[in-house]
C-alpha cells in the first residue's frame, strides 16, 4: 500500500500540482518500516500498480523504524507463516542497496521496542554498500516513542526540519 501511495502521487502529480522531485515519506516505528520498503522491497507490488511510476520517494525520514523482521522482537509476524524466510523480502536489513534516496534515521539509544543496534546495523550496512546519503541521529537515553515523548519530540522535529532545509525543501 505504501508503494502504491507513492506511485499514485507520481501518477496524479499534474492534477494536484505535486513536484515529483520532492516527494518526502516519513514514518514512525512500523510506518518507518513501510517507507523503507517503498525504496527497498522490489519484489512486492500491487497487481493494479502502474510500474512505470516509481514507488521510491525522493527523501525518507525514519523515526524508531523497524529494520529486521527476523529477530525475536518481530517473531509474532512470522508465527503463522509457512515460509518463515518470506519476511526477508520486506525486511530492510536484508535489502541493502547503494542507490538509495537521501534518508534521515533517528533512533533512541534506549528503545525497548526496536533495539537501537538494529538501526545502527542498517545504517552501517547501507553505508558499507556505498550509500552516501543516509544520515543517522542517535538520541541518547530516548525510548521508542521519540516523536511523541515531550523530552525528545522537539529534538526530533528540529533534526527533521534541519535535514529538509539542508536538502533545499
Amino acid at each position: 500500500d505504501a508503494k502504491s501511495a507513492i506511485r499514485w502521487l507520481r501518477q496524479h502529480s499534474n492534477e494536484y500540482n505535486i513536484d515529483t522531485n520532492k516527494i518526502v515519506a516519513s514514518g514512525n516505528s512500523a510506518g518507518g518500516h513501510l517507507i523503507l520498503c517503498t525504496a527497498l522491497a522490489d519484489k512486492w507490488n500491487e497487481k493494479t500498480d502502474d510500474l512505470k511510476f516509481s514507488s521510491v520517494p525522493n527523501v525518507l525520514m525514519v523515526n524508531s523504524g523497524v529494520y529486521d523482521l527476523t529477530d525475536q522482537n518481530t517473531a509474532w509476524i512470522r508465527k503463522n507463516l509457512k515460509d518463515k524466510n518470506l519476511v526477508k523480502e520486506i525486511s530492510p536489513g536484508y535489502l541493502i542497496k547503494e542507490n538509495f534516496p537521501s534518508t534521515l534515521v533517528i533512533h533512541g539509544t534506549d528503545d525497548q521496542n526496536v533495539p537501537y543496534s538494529t538501526a545502527q546495523k542498517f545504517v552501517t550496512q547501507m553505508t558499507n554498500a556505498g550509500c552516501k546519503k543516509i544520515y543517522f541521529q542517535s538520541l541518547k537515553g530516548a525510548g521508542h516513542f521519540i516523536w511523541f515523548d515531550p523530552k525528545y519530540s522537539s529534538e526530533v522535529s528540529r533534526l527533521r526540519s534541519e535535514f529538509l532545509t539542508k536538502l533545499g525543501y
